[in-house]
C-alpha cells in the first residue's frame, strides 16, 4: 500500500506476510511527499513519482554501481546535468572536466550506491585535490568541502545493505 498522508510503503509477500516499509515523509534521501505515481518494472523495481518531480526506485536487490550526478556549479546546485554509472569512483579529470558539457572549473558531483558489508569495523577513506563529503548511513563522516582532502574515518557497521553518498566540488 502507498499513502500520501503517510508517504511510506508497507510491502508485503503475496501470501500477506510483512517484509517491511519503504520510504518516510520528507524530501530527503529515501524519503517521499505526497507520491502521485507508482510503476512497477519486469524485474520487480517498483517506481514512485512524487509531488517533487522525483523518481524514487525501490527494488529486491540494489544496484552494484555508484549512481554519479554532475552539476555546472560547485555547490550541488539545480538540476545535474549528466547522470551515470561507475563501477568505482577513482577519477582523475586532472585539467579537464568528467563531460563536455560541464565546465573544467566550477563543476559538483555526488555518487551514491549502498554498499552490502558484514558485521565490522570499516574504514572509509577519502582523497580529493578540491573539496569532498562522505556519509555512510547518514552520517556525515567527512566534511572538508573548502579544500584538499585526504582523511580516513573507521566506523562499526551491523551486516546489511549500508547507503554511502560521496559529494565531490572542483
Amino acid at each position: 500500500t502507498l499513502s500520501s498522508s503517510s508517504a511510506a510503503s508497507d510491502v508485503y509477500k503475496r501470501q500477506g506476510q510483512f517484509l517491511g516499509k519503504w520510504g518516510t515523509w520528507g524530501s530527503g534521501d529515501e524519503q517521499l511527499s505526497y507520491p502521485l505515481a507508482v510503476a512497477v518494472a519486469s524485474d520487480g523495481t517498483v517506481y514512485v513519482v512524487d509531488s517533487s518531480d522525483r523518481v524514487r526506485a525501490f527494488g529486491i536487490t540494489y544496484p552494484t554501481t555508484w549512481r554519479g550526478e554532475f552539476f555546472a556549479n560547485r555547490w550541488l546546485a539545480e538540476r545535474p546535468l549528466v547522470i551515470g554509472q561507475t563501477a568505482a569512483v577513482d577519477f582523475d579529470w586532472g585539467a579537464g572536466a568528467p563531460d563536455p558539457v560541464l565546465p573544467a572549473d566550477g563543476f559538483s558531483a555526488r555518487f551514491q550506491r549502498y554498499l552490502p558489508l558484514a558485521t565490522g569495523t570499516y574504514t572509509f577513506t577519502v582523497q580529493a585535490d578540491d573539496g569532498v563529503r562522505l556519509w555512510v548511513d547518514g552520517r556525515l563522516l567527512v566534511d572538508q568541502w573548502d579544500g584538499p582532502a585526504a582523511y580516513s574515518a573507521t566506523l562499526f557497521l551491523a551486516a546489511g545493505d549500508h547507503p554511502v553518498r560521496l559529494e565531490y566540488n572542483d
